[in-house]
């Protein structure tokens, strides 16, 4: 006799096999497919918890250069002389529009993804905010563009 033991299941019936073989006792397939779908629902949940809960550390990382921007922020003369001219304005540009379309990719998915939106939006709020520093630093014409296409895409998204 085998038995199959599934939590949350209500119904159980009781059959033999076509050959004679050992009795099995099982639930329908509707228990059966409302526990897996119980089962991957915490296991989404588990996931999106840890993930958020490392995404997190990103939010640090941009936070720390947010200050790190505000504390050597001296306006020089000279271009080559600047602490903030080391930044990159292409990696925070494709940093922003990487945590911008995870985040329209957890707004459009069913259900909505809680673990992937607001995480991503309090990334896309801290890059535009570098994005900006780095354009009112260096007032060139290009990181004026990638401040107003970020800014743009944030309202228009």
């Amino acid at each position: 006799m085998v038995i199959v033991f599934m939590p949350y299941v209500r119904t159980y019936a009781r059959t033999v096999c076509q050959n004679g073989a050992s009795p099995v006792i099982h639930c329908g397939f509707h228990e059966l497919e409302h526990f897996q779908r119980g089962a991957n629902w915490v296991l989404y949940h588990i996931l999106g918890f840890a993930s958020a809960a490392l995404f997190l550390l990103t939010w640090l990382g941009l936070w720390s250069q947010i200050k790190a921007m505000t504390r050597y922020q001296v306006h020089v003369a000279s271009n080559n002389d600047d602490a903030n001219h080391s930044l990159s304005l292409n990696q925070f540009g494709s940093s922003y529009f990487a945590f911008f379309s995870i985040f329209l990719f957890g707004i459009s998915v069913e259900p909505f993804n809680h673990y992937l939106v607001w995480t991503r939006f309090g990334a896309l709020i801290l890059t535009l905010i570098i994005i900006w520093k780095i354009w009112q630093h260096r007032r060139t014409t290009i990181s004026g563009y990638v401040a107003a296409v970020a800014l743009l895409a944030l309202i228009g998204g």
